[in-house]
């Protein structure tokens, strides 16, 4: 198993939290995308043994203030086929 975890962060404020402190301790690797911020999502998720996807203050249904979530819910579906 790979053991690269991939954190998907809507916000500054909104990390991996203890999730991130306990997969460092345990030895994994992690790659913080910052959505918020414009970063695209992988192609797929196969080269990760875990995906964390963070919380916001924001609903899932605000995707006009928000279009990185419209482009994850699409892209989030497609990669999960």
């Amino acid at each position: 198993m790979n053991k690269t975890a991939l954190i998907l962060q809507h916000t500054p404020e909104e990390r991996g939290g203890l999730f991130e402190e306990v997969l460092l301790e345990l030895g994994w690797g992690l790659e913080v995308l910052p959505l918020f911020a414009g970063a695209d999502l992988p192609p797929s998720l196969n080269g990760f043994g875990l995906t964390l996807v963070m919380g916001g203050p924001m609903s899932a249904n605000q995707g006009k203030a928000y279009p990185f979530l419209r482009i994850k819910k699409e892209t989030c579906s497609l990669i999960l086929q």
